[in-house]
């Protein structure tokens, strides 16, 4: 595998937020810094120098449109929306209004795709970033440690909400159909479902704690009705996305280590009509992000690095060749047996930003 290059810094981390396989842009986050970077150029096209610190950012299905959170002092944090369509000319931004402070802030629909349902202050709302509006809202308020899940189905999309109450955990559930969001009364969600942009493929995933006899995510192909099951021993899954084309999902999972005590995290990528892994990212200490380029074979990640004593994160970029793809069964992960990794170095490129 070749290392193209990396970014790093002196004083903060460097944090891989966004990316968009449609135009091939990674956007980054370093301090109060947001940089732009593409992949087909192998160069910076954008700093917004002093923006903000940029907590969380959440493409819609499109793919035009993107979605942020900058950190406030307080329970919320101001949300801003990114034109993608024009952003290798200029990169225009456009405040949306206070969000609460966590990943669930903002979630993509596909049914939707210029809309994200968006946890803002007080509410919960389908938000058109095309149309620039609220299109419908839930008829309750929330307070600001809300936590917020998705479920797609083909007609209608379940919104799961939790909270806590003094000692209490407060749960509500939503029905969203029709521009329009209905009281249900789902106590516990076992499983979340998505779709991919066609609606063609549609992912199953459990959640912990879960049945081992369960699988831990199944991928369907609706058009030809075949699905295949992921089963594994344990570990959280942190992320995971389709490729445009739906022939590959990539996904960040946490792995137990007996040697560390919060895991380790590995980048899969995976053909979605098969169990086995074609490729893995692994860092000796860990990974939080990981991303692949079907169309350039660019992989990209975030690795931590221990330097005096503090942890510092960098984004590497490296080129996946034919012979770098691996042919490992998923439920064989584990961190015993994680192939090594060979990396070429040369010519890499060392940004400092």
């Amino acid at each position: 595998m070749k290392k193209i290059c990396t970014f790093n810094s002196r004083k903060y981390s460097v944090y891989l937020q966004c990316y968009t396989e449609k135009y091939h842009l990674l956007f980054l986050a370093s301090g109060n810094d947001l940089i732009v970077f593409s992949l087909e150029q192998l160069t910076i096209i954008h700093t917004l120098k002093n923006f903000g610190h940029v907590e969380e950012m959440v493409l819609t299905k499109s793919e035009d449109y993107i979605v942020l959170s900058v950190a406030k002092e307080g329970d919320f944090y101001d949300c801003y929306q990114l034109n993608l369509v024009e952003i290798e000319k200029e990169i225009n931004y456009e405040f949306v209004g206070q969000v609460i402070g966590n990943q669930s802030f903002a979630l993509s629909l596909y049914k939707f795709e210029n809309s994200v349902l968006l946890a803002m202050k007080d509410k919960i709302v389908l938000y058109d970033c095309e149309e620039r509006k609220i299109i419908s809202e839930v008829p309750e308020k929330f307070p600001s440690n809300i936590v917020v899940k998705l479920s797609e189905d083909v007609d209608s999309d379940l919104i799961y909400v939790q909270y806590v109450s003094g000692y209490n955990v407060i749960s509500r559930s939503y029905m969203l159909k029709n521009n329009s969001f209905q009281r249900t009364n789902i106590e516990k969600m076992e499983y979340t479902t998505h779709y991919s942009k066609t609606g063609n493929l549609r992912i199953i995933h459990y959640l912990e704690p879960r049945d081992k006899k369960k699988p831990e995510f199944i991928i369907e192909n609706i058009q030809e009705k075949k699905k295949v099951e992921f089963y594994s021993e344990g570990g959280i899954i942190w992320n995971f996305k389709l490729s445009l084309s739906e022939k590959y999902l990539w996904i960040t999972k946490n792995i137990a280590d007996k040697r560390n005590q919060f895991g380790t995290m590995c980048g899969l990528l995976l053909r979605t009509d098969s169990t086995n892994v074609n490729q893995l990212g692994v860092d000796s200490v860990s990974f939080n992000e990981f991303n692949f380029d079907e169309h350039l074979n660019y992989m990209t990640t975030n690795d931590y690095q221990l330097d005096r004593s503090k942890y510092f994160s960098r984004l590497a970029i490296y080129k996946v060749e034919e012979s770098d793809k691996l042919n490992i069964e998923f439920s064989k992960i584990s961190t015993k047996k994680l192939p090594k990794i060979r990396v070429d170095d040369t010519g890499c490129k060392d940004y400092w930003i």
